[in-house]
């Protein structure tokens, strides 16, 4: 998704760019001054293993992950090359440094890239850089390149400090903007499985994103006091999150809207248009963003909503069914959603246009981002927890750890020109999971021979040296610009890059491309062959216990939401970190169903029983986030003993659904007396709702007043979205027993 938007904007293409530009420098620079020599390879490696380390987040963090990043690298480099003919001893040290290295990936994200670092330099140590003589000088020259690197981007970013928030508030406004219109095509067509498939994999990017601007933004605003440009960058994120809980919530059940609205396209071409300008609109902030700042515009999204509104109205009054009124009030609650959605995205255009009225905002949120950031651990404690078959992260460093020292065999037995080709295919196709190592393996491949053709095609009809110089300059930003996003066009700009290289040093370039070719295959063979038989996770063992988190956030989310209605002044700082925990939990369980997918049809148990709790918990969130966005934007009436009644049978039965999925004696109960009541209860509210209704018109009140149509707002909205709550927990019981 990111990859096509907006890539020569994104982080990774300006870190490409300058990963490319020093890699190239001191390469040449190398290469002048010592020739002969491998101390420009050398620096170039120092470049390339500082850059994978370089992962967004603090200035503290990010450079100490840099640092150890290349400590990692440089030993592993060294090591490999001075017992590289010794196979006893290499053989040794590959166990040791394979594992180690990979085990570091127990912290997390970034420890994960500084491992990678590690693993890296393990597999470029089999380049012959001649005698071993003066080793200690190709060490050197790799911890220079990393010195320049680090000294170039530190100095970029004393000049842009702000760049990377910008960057990634710029994204994800772009990601937010899909979500929208990816939400309005939901109105309007039959076919949702795709779009809601595609609203899943949006939220699990969104989720990542999200991540990424609080450990940035909120930690330089804790820094800063909340001043300045921080500031404003953290209002921008608070009105960003606020709209992904708008455009999630789902107000209505779009089987039964269709229903109720056949042959009504025209009314529903007007939410359509309102939800895709909306969307275009914040591209469009997007694109100003790294203005910093710009005059506030009045914007043509007022006459949308004048327009959405006239349809409603125009609705009204050409239909006199029996059922009019209700959905006259359906209409206008889904219209009520999106008229907030043009209120938060006004209010981003006013924190750009620096007017908005802080103190306000501070006073009227409470407003503590401390609570909001995710705090890594790193201690050692860790590392021994994790320690043990149990833990997916020991069973995937094992496992790689024998997949490098059998394709180093194969490749010294077979006497494979470049041996470390087969070890770098290993490990960056291998991943903890079967179902990533096989998707990445497709990717590797078909990137791989994408590469190699277009690299012929180069080869083949020119000669040209400073067109390969060119060639591998534009390879080189663009494979380290994808490599994040999309794993298969890196791959090819990968594959071009290597070919390019070798044709510049070797007298037989057609043959650099056929050996390319068949040790990613030989690499390719190995890591699928090692995750199915050595130690697999296979996601069904997992999956039970990420939808039991999912559930737990999903119950923790629909208490916050009731405790918003009841006591009206509750903490929104708890409000917002259960519903922050239930967006990524359901990302989680997504991601998990996925993996699943793609692995063997022989490991696929009840996947389609689990395809349809995911959607039904991701529309339980969705029914949750419309009752806690109503709550929070309007003035409700008091909460019933009948309003508790329908949130504690819902509870129920997700309590229900934990006792079948881990065996918990939870105290459970029969609610099917309650929810009769209560459903007497609020069908009985709406009745004398409506008659009012009809005797304000008997009265020749033909505007409705505003309070009564509140009213019917409110009691339309609860009660709908209280009984598909409760009917979605229902069907979770049910389908939960299917697959325990």
């Amino acid at each position: 998704m990111l990859s096509k938007i907006l890539l020569f904007r994104t982080y990774d293409f300006r870190k490409g760019i300058l990963f490319a530009v020093l890699g190239f420098s001191l390469f040449i620079t190398g290469n002048y001054l010592f020739p002969n020599s491998f101390y420009g390879i050398c620096m170039a490696m120092g470049i390339l293993l500082s850059a994978i380390s370089d992962v967004p987040g603090t200035k503290k963090h990010n450079l100490i992950g840099i640092v150890i990043g290349i400590v990692l690298g440089a030993i592993s480099f060294t090591i490999i090359q001075l017992t590289r003919h010794s196979p006893i001893p290499l053989g040794f040290f590959i166990t040791i440094l394979v594992f180690g290295n990979a085990f570091i990936c127990s912290y997390g994200l970034r420890a994960s890239m500084v491992s990678f670092s590690g693993l890296l330099a393990i597999a470029l140590g089999f380049i012959d850089t001649g005698s071993t003589e003066y080793f200690y000088l190709n060490t050197l020259a790799i911890l220079v390149g990393s010195l320049v690197y680090i000294i170039v981007s530190s100095i970029i970013n004393m000049l842009s400090p702000k760049q990377l928030g910008d960057q990634l508030l710029m994204e994800c406004m772009q990601l937010t903007a899909e979500y929208l219109r990816t939400r309005g095509q939901l109105l309007n067509t039959t076919n949702r499985a795709f779009l809601f498939k595609k609203l899943l994999e949006l939220q699990i990017v969104i989720n990542d994103k999200h991540e990424n601007i609080r450990a940035i933004i909120l930690r330089e605003n804790l820094k800063t006091a909340g001043s300045g440009y921080h500031r404003r960058q953290m209002l921008m994120f608070i009105e960003l999150v606020d709209i992904l809980e708008l455009a999630v919530a789902n107000p209505v059940n779009y089987e039964d809207l269709k229903e109720r609205f056949t042959d009504n396209e025209v009314l529903f071409n007007a939410f359509v248009k309102l939800l895709n300008s909306s969307a275009d609109f914040l591209i469009d902030l997007s694109y100003k963003l790294p203005s910093k700042s710009f005059n506030y515009k009045p914007t043509q999204l007022a006459d949308l909503i004048s327009e959405m509104e006239t349809a409603i109205e125009k609705y009204k009054q050409n239909n006199s069914g029996p059922n009019r009124r209700e959905n006259v009030i359906l209409l206008r609650n889904i219209a009520d959603y999106e008229k907030k959605q043009v209120n938060k995205l006004e209010t981003i255009q006013h924190i750009f246009a620096n007017n908005y009225d802080w103190e306000n905002i501070k006073s009227n949120k409470n407003l503590e981002p401390q609570k909001f950031i995710t705090n890594e651990d790193y201690s050692l404690k860790r590392l021994k927890d994790n320690f043990n078959f149990n833990s997916i992260i020991f069973k995937h460093s094992l496992r790689l750890t024998l997949a490098i020292l059998t394709g180093f065999i194969i490749g010294t037995a077979f006497h494979f020109q470049n041996t470390y080709w087969i070890l770098i295919t290993i490990l960056v196709i291998m991943r903890p999971n079967y179902g990533i190592t096989k998707k990445r393996t497709f990717q590797r491949v078909i990137g791989t021979l994408i590469g190699t053709a277009i690299s012929f095609i180069i080869l083949y009809f020119t000669q040209n040296t400073y067109i390969y110089i060119a060639t591998i300059f534009i390879a080189m930003i663009f494979a380290f610009a994808y490599i994040q996003q999309n794993y298969k066009l890196a791959a090819i700009f990968i594959t071009i890059n290597i070919i390019m290289v070798f044709s510049m040093l070797a007298d037989n370039p057609f043959g650099i491309m056929s050996a390319r070719i068949v040790d990613t295959f030989i690499g390719a063979g190995i890591a699928i062959l090692f995750n199915y038989f050595f130690w697999p996770v296979w996601e069904v063992n997992n999956i039970k216990g990420i939808l039991s988190k999912s559930l737990d956030a999903n119950k923790s989310y629909m208490s916050e939401v009731a405790s918003l209605y009841i006591n009206k002044q509750h903490d929104i700082n708890s409000y917002k970190l259960s519903r922050k925990n239930a967006f990524i939990q359901i990302g989680n369980l997504h991601a998990a169903f996925q993996r699943m997918a793609q692995e063997p049809k022989s490991k696929q148990t009840n996947i389609s029983d689990l395809y349809e709790i995911v959607a039904l918990q991701h529309t339980f969130l969705s029914s949750a986030a419309a009752l806690g966005t109503f709550i929070q934007n309007h003035r409700t009436t008091d909460a019933s003993q009948y309003f508790s009644n329908y949130i504690n049978s819902i509870i129920n039965n997700i309590n229900k659904s934990h006792n079948q999925l881990s065996n918990n004696s939870l105290e459970i109960f029969d609610s099917t007396e309650q929810i009769k009541q209560a459903n007497e209860h609020f069908s009985g509210i709406f009745r004398d709702l409506n008659n009012k209704r009809e005797l304000e018109l008997k009265q020749g009140q033909i505007q409705i007043s505003k309070h009564l149509r509140e009213n019917l707002q409110e009691i339309k909205l609860m009660y709908d979205q209280l009984n598909y709550l409760y009917e979605i927990s229902e069907k979770l019981t049910k389908n939960i027993t299917s697959i325990t």
